[in-house]
C-alpha cells in the first residue's frame, strides 16, 4: 500500500490521454528493449540543423498537453525536437503504472530512434527535463557520456527527498530517480532553472544538484525570483528564456567545436611530424607553419559533416 501511495504521487498521469492520433497524424510509436510501445512526436526544422531537442515532460501531462510547446521551442531555438511519454503514461495506459524502470526504458528507445533512424550523433542531442523529466534526464546523460547539453526546469534531487525530505537519507534503498548521484559523473554542460517559491520542489533541490555537478560541466543555475513549478517562463519572460536557451546550445557548440578542433589540430601535428615539417625546434616556434597547415589539411581532409554542420547550427 505504502509503495502504491509513493508511485500515485510521483506519477499523476493524465487520464484520458491529452491527444489523439486521428487528430495528430504525425506521432510515430518506438518501440522499447521490452517490446512496448511509446508514443513521441518528431518536430524537424525548415531550415537543416543537427542540434536536436529530447524533451522529458513532467508527471501530470503526456505529449499531447506538450505539442503547442514543443513547437514554439522548434521555431524559436531552431532545432529540432523529439519529444515523447513514459510507459504508462498517454495511449500507453495499457501497458500498467508508470515505474521508474519504465522512464528509463523510455528515454533509452527515444535516443536509440534517433541514432538508428535520424543517423544523429550523440553530440547532436541535447536534453530537457521537466520536473519529473529530470529523472529520465538525469539517467540519460550519465549513461551516454557524449550527449551535448542538458537543461533541468525545476529539477529534483530524488524522488524520496520531495515526499520525505527528512527521512530520505534512512529509507535510501526505497529511492527512486537518484538525480543527484547521476549528476556527479556527467561530461555535458549543465544549465538549470528553478522558482525560488516552487511549492512542489524546493528551490533548494536546484542548489544541491548545482553543487554536485562537475565543475567543468557547470554552465549556469537560474534562481527566478517569485517563480512557482509552472510559470518559470511567464516570471523568467519568454524572450529572456528564449535568449537563455539559445546562449546555452551555442556555448555546448563552442565547447564541442573546440574539442573537435583540438582533436583535429593533434591530427595535424601527428602528420607534419611523419612528413618532417618540424625541425628540432620547440612546436611554439612553429605555431604560425602549425596554423596555416590546418588550414590546408582542412580543406584535403575527409572532416565529417557533423564537424562542418555544427559550425553553423543555432548561430
Amino acid at each position: 500500500m505504502g509503495n502504491s501511495l509513493y508511485k500515485s504521487i510521483v506519477f499523476a498521469p493524465p487520464n484520458p490521454a491529452l491527444y489523439t492520433l486521428d487528430e495528430n497524424s504525425d506521432i510515430i510509436e518506438i518501440l522499447t528493449r521490452s517490446n512496448k510501445t511509446i508514443h513521441a512526436q518528431y518536430l524537424p526544422t525548415k531550415k537543416k540543423a543537427r542540434n536536436t531537442l529530447v524533451y522529458s515532460h513532467g508527471n501530470a501531462t503526456d505529449i499531447g498537453g506538450m505539442i503547442d510547446t514543443m513547437k514554439f521551442l522548434r521555431n524559436s531555438l531552431n532545432v529540432n525536437v523529439l519529444h515523447y511519454e513514459y510507459l504508462g503514461y498517454g495511449l500507453n495506459t495499457y501497458i500498467g503504472y508508470p515505474s521508474e524502470v519504465g522512464c528509463y526504458e523510455s528515454i533509452d528507445a527515444t535516443i536509440q530512434y534517433l541514432l538508428d533512424e535520424k543517423h544523429l550523433q550523440l553530440s547532436d542531442i541535447i536534453i530537457y527535463g521537466m520536473s519529473l523529466g529530470s529523472g529520465p534526464s538525469c539517467y540519460i546523460v550519465n549513461k551516454y557520456k557524449k550527449i551535448k547539453g542538458l537543461i533541468l526546469e525545476c529539477p529534483f534531487t530524488s524522488c524520496i527527498s520531495i515526499v520525505a525530505p527528512t527521512i530520505g537519507k534512512l529509507i535510501n534503498n526505497m529511492d527512486t530517480f537518484p538525480n543527484v548521484e547521476n549528476i556527479k559523473t556527467i561530461n555535458c554542460f549543465v544549465y538549470i532553472m528553478h522558482g525560488t517559491d516552487d511549492s512542489i520542489v524546493n528551490v533548494s533541490h536546484a542548489t544541491e544538484l548545482w553543487n554536485n555537478i562537475p565543475k567543468e560541466s557547470q554552465y549556469r543555475c537560474d534562481i527566478v525570483e517569485g517563480a512557482d513549478h509552472h510559470n518559470i517562463v511567464d516570471c523568467m519572460g519568454v524572450d529572456t528564456y528564449i535568449k537563455n536557451l539559445i546562449k546555452f546550445i551555442e556555448h555546448c557548440n563552442f565547447k564541442l567545436i573546440s574539442r573537435k578542433n583540438r582533436r583535429f589540430s593533434n591530427r595535424v601535428y601527428q602528420k607534419k611530424r611523419r612528413c618532417g615539417l618540424f625541425s628540432c625546434c620547440s612546436l611554439s616556434e612553429n605555431k604560425d607553419n602549425l596554423l596555416d597547415s590546418d588550414v590546408i589539411l582542412n580543406n584535403i581532409d575527409n572532416i565529417d559533416d557533423e564537424f562542418n554542420d555544427d559550425l553553423f547550427d543555432n548561430v
